[in-house]
């Protein structure tokens, strides 16, 4: 089964209503049409958050809406994106403006949950962008959101974020790690040095073989 209709298939799974699933399709295919390894990624890192979501007893529809968190990149240069080696500062400045751009475009679809996740799922790693004086400038989108709303986009965020750092070290070429490919113990050691308060959702999720 192709990965998009395993994406479908958990969209049937959760209910995702007819507009909804419209929506994320329509961007999903611009991001594919655009990027295709960046569209594949995706997919990937909204089953695999999907999957951890709900190994943490949480609302798994939400965390599909993680197959949107890099849309912001189809506003990223080709080039940079097929870029493996050799990134500079301004490589990585532009880079970062893909958290920013994915947040406007899925606050234009009407998909507000899911543009916080695409703009906050770097913010709980040690370098982690945007920095404070950037969040200033933006609002959480779903207005009168009760606390308990706020720290579920919080949560997932995070989620995102696992999900993220784990298939792009799995999955892209990149000079990450030197050209050197990771064992598993390895990469668990890296996972939980870049996100130390999420160990034990590490620890679980390859227990649980959801990760290896």
């Amino acid at each position: 089964m192709e990965l998009k209709e395993i994406v479908n298939s958990a969209f049937d799974e959760s209910a995702v209503d007819r507009s909804t699933r419209e929506k994320v399709f329509t961007l999903l295919g611009r991001l594919e049409e655009y990027h295709q390894l960046t569209y594949e990624h995706s997919l990937r890192v909204g089953l695999l958050s999907k999957d951890i979501g709900r190994m943490q007893n949480k609302e798994h529809r939400a965390g599909l809406y993680g197959v949107l968190h890099d849309i912001g990149k189809i506003k990223i240069p080709r080039s940079l994106l097929d870029k493996t080696e050799g990134f500079d500062d301004n490589d990585i400045e532009i880079m970062k403006g893909h958290v920013k751009e994915g947040y406007k475009i899925l606050i234009e679809a009407g998909l507000p949950f899911s543009s916080w996740i695409a703009l906050t799922h770097h913010r709980y790693q040690p370098k982690f962008y945007p920095g404070e004086d950037e969040m200033s400038n933006y609002q959480f989108p779903i207005p009168n959101a009760s606390p308990s709303t706020r720290l579920l986009a919080d949560t997932w965020s995070g989620i995102v974020g696992i999900g993220d750092a784990y298939d792009a070290s799995k999955h892209r070429k990149n000079d990450m790690f030197g050209g050197l490919t990771l064992t598993s113990e390895e990469l668990r050691a890296w996972l939980t040095k870049q996100y130390p308060s999420s160990e034990h959702i590490i620890d679980e999720a390859y227990e649980r073989g959801i990760i290896e």
